[in-house]
């Protein structure tokens, strides 16, 4: 549920404009398999405009441009390790040149994800470096600016070793963005059936045992669940109210919306 985000920081951070004509590449065939990845990519055929992307690197190794979008492709794939070689390209490019600056950002917030807090620190500090122009990005670099400082002063004071939750779980293809009541008996996260953005998602839910462990998860509610996607939740302290996300299939102000849903008894409202 986190796409509408995820296109607005990477295409800010990739520097690419619809209206640009003016790549690093001259290779005309490179040049036109970017292009179709392009009009593949506003219909969100991911997959098959990344090996239009890979066509085009193939055909020149240092079009820059076409690294930047087969990262954005593979991040929104969850494709990680495709998506951090994509940008190390980008580097080797064109290090420190300043028309790429804010390809800095997505690598320092890679590195941050995977505890590299002294990487995200050098990549980041490349980024201010040069100045952030746009406002969004600003606000976003000063906050991963903070998460990495918070996290270098305090990881050798307060170790963190996470482990997976297990079984009953983790059971599904994907599963993620959890919250939990306050009074630690109620596991709340969003279920996807596949690995990809056109799986379907739903809401989840858990209850603490007596032995401690999850029970064995279940829909929420049919009264928010639905054919369509829901996720990405937050619940009151008391477990009683849940705001979620959904796109389809709901009354919608734009592409996603917030919806609230009361538990009235043991039942969710409408």
């Amino acid at each position: 549920m986190r796409i509408i985000i995820t296109f607005f920081l990477i295409f800010v951070a990739l520097n690419i404009s619809a209206q640009q004509i003016e790549y690093s590449s001259t290779n005309n065939k490179a040049i036109k398999w970017f292009e179709q990845a392009g009009f593949l990519l506003q219909e969100r055929k991911f997959k098959e405009a990344i090996e239009y992307l890979k066509a085009a690197v193939e055909k020149d190794p240092d079009f820059i441009e076409a690294h930047m979008q087969l990262a954005f492709c593979y991040e929104i794939l969850r494709e990680i390790p495709k998506q951090e070689a994509q940008l190390k390209e980008v580097v080797r490019i064109a290090p420190d040149n300043p028309k790429y600056k804010n390809v800095y950002f997505t690598v320092a917030r890679m590195y941050m994800r995977k505890g590299q807090y002294e990487k995200a620190n050098t990549e980041l500090a490349k980024l201010e470096k040069y100045g952030i122009d746009n406002p969004k990005l600003r606000q976003e670099g000063e906050m991963l600016r903070k998460s990495i400082n918070f996290s270098m002063q305090n990881t050798e004071k307060r170790p963190i070793e996470p482990f997976a939750l297990g079984s009953p779980i983790n059971q599904y293809p994907l599963q993620y963005f959890p919250m939990i009541t306050a009074d630690d008996q109620l596991l709340i996260f969003t279920k996807r059936n596949g690995f990809t953005y056109s799986d379907h998602e739903d809401i989840y839910v858990s209850e603490r045992q007596e032995d401690g462990g999850w029970g064995f998860p279940k829909s929420i509610s049919p009264q928010i669940n639905s054919p369509y996607n829901e996720g990405t939740c937050a619940i009151s302290a008391d477990g009683r109210t849940l705001i979620f996300t959904a796109c389809e299939g709901r009354p919608t102000r734009g592409s996603c919306d917030l919806f609230i849903s009361y538990k009235v008894g043991d039942a969710w409202s409408k």
